[in-house]
Parts: C-alpha cells; structure tokens; sequence
C-alpha cells in the first residue's frame, strides 16, 4: 500500500490544485529542541472517510518516500479518518544531531486519496497533498523569533539581467514572509513570497528596475509561529 501511494504522489505532482477535505491545525510546526514530541491534529470535515499517508522531507518536494532520510519520526504514517472525525499525528525527533546554533527546516507532508465514489470506479480521483513547514528550534537562541523580521537587511541589485530584492537575516530564526513589495520612485513593485534562512539571504523577483530612490523601502508581511501575518517596512540600501 505504502508503494500505492508513492506512485499516487508522483500523479500529484502533475495534478491541477483542488481542495482537501482534512486540514492540519495550523500553517507550520514548530519543534522546540527540549520536547520529546510533538503532536499536530487532523480534522477530516467531509462526509466520508478519508485515507491519508503522512511523511517529512528535508525540501526536496519530489522526493520519494521511500527513500527520504530525516531525523524525525511521524507516527501514523498511514490512517483512514472517519466523517468529521480527527486524528493526532505524534512527531518525535531521532535525536540525530542538528545545528545547535540556527533553526533547521523540514516539510510535513499530509496526502489524502478519497475514496472511490462509485461500485463501477467510473469516477475520477484525485490525490491531494498539503506541506506545511516543520521548524526544528534549538534551545537557547538569541533574541525572538518574533524580532527577526525587523533585524533583515534588505538591498537591490541585479543578476544575469533580472532585478531582485535581497533580504540579509541576521539571525538565527527562519524569517517567512507572506509578501514583500519594494516601494520606490511612487512606484509598488510586487517581489512575491518566500523565506530567508538564519545567518542566510534570499532573492525576491521584481519585474522591473528600481532606480535609485535614497527613499526607498520594502513592505513585507511577516509570518509568525502561528501563522498570523504581521506588516512591516525596511530602509532599503542602495546598490
């Protein structure tokens, strides 16, 4: 069954986006380093049954399962929940050793394969997939996840012809960020979404060049620990 759905995750991927019936409680994970587990709930709210396969990857989207290394355990892996039933996902790290100075970053991946409609099976299935972010937190970091936000430098610049928006973390949090648009010249360019690494950068797109406006500065929408969006703006540095 487990290969069933390895093969029914690489028709996923090709799949058009539709809606899933079991949600996740919550738009990330956060696993504090001193936790033995931790436990993330399942709510199946369509009228039927529902059979899920659940597993973690390290940011390859397409990875196959079954061949994913990480170290962290999810228990179940595989469960069918009833009609507007739940069900509690236990997560516990291998106590294989991560960066004790930064956060790391893994994926919570939940499929769910609804069951076949008909006797007949002339109706058409869909897998479909939620990933969700999974923030392995070690004890004892400096500042506030809360505060990384503000601490981010940003700058533009240009590569291969493309301009960008550079953000510079500081810190040793993951900043994930819902939007980011650069106001400059009476101008909002849109630079989409994303995340930046502790003590890394990240590159966002803007469609056109920014000139050289002393004034401007990036908006951005900031992601918190429970998914709640925070607005904020940032000096931006010149090229």
């Amino acid at each position: 069954m487990f290969k069933c759905f390895s093969a029914l995750l690489a028709a996923l991927l090709l799949a058009a986006p539709a809606h899933a019936s079991v949600v996740i409680g919550g738009t990330r994970v956060i696993y504090p380093a001193q936790a033995p587990e931790v436990t993330v709930q399942l709510l199946n709210r369509d009228p039927q049954p529902a059979l899920l396969q659940v597993w973690i990857d390290d940011g390859d989207a397409q990875a196959d399962p079954n061949t994913l290394k990480v170290p962290f355990i999810v228990s179940p892996v595989m469960m069918r929940i009833e009609a507007d039933k739940g069900q509690a996902l236990r997560l516990m790290h291998t106590g294989e050793p991560l960066p004790h100075d930064r956060e790391s970053l893994f994926w919570l991946n939940v499929l769910q394969v609804p069951p076949r409609a008909d006797a007949a099976g002339n109706s058409l299935q869909m897998a479909i997939r939620t990933r969700i972010k999974l923030l392995y937190r070690p004890q004892g970091l400096a500042g506030h996840a809360s505060e990384a936000p503000a601490r981010v430098r940003w700058s533009t610049g240009r590569s291969d012809g493309e301009w960008f928006v550079q953000a510079r973390n500081p810190e040793p949090y993951f900043v994930n960020l819902g939007a980011v648009r650069l106001l400059a010249g009476g101008r909002q360019l849109e630079a989409g979404a994303g995340h930046v690494p502790p003590f890394g950068q990240a590159r966002f797109p803007i469609n056109e060049a920014p000139g050289q406006d002393a004034a401007a500065r990036v908006s951005y929408i900031a992601l918190d620990d429970y998914g709640a969006g925070r607005p904020g703006e940032a000096q931006v540095a010149l090229p």
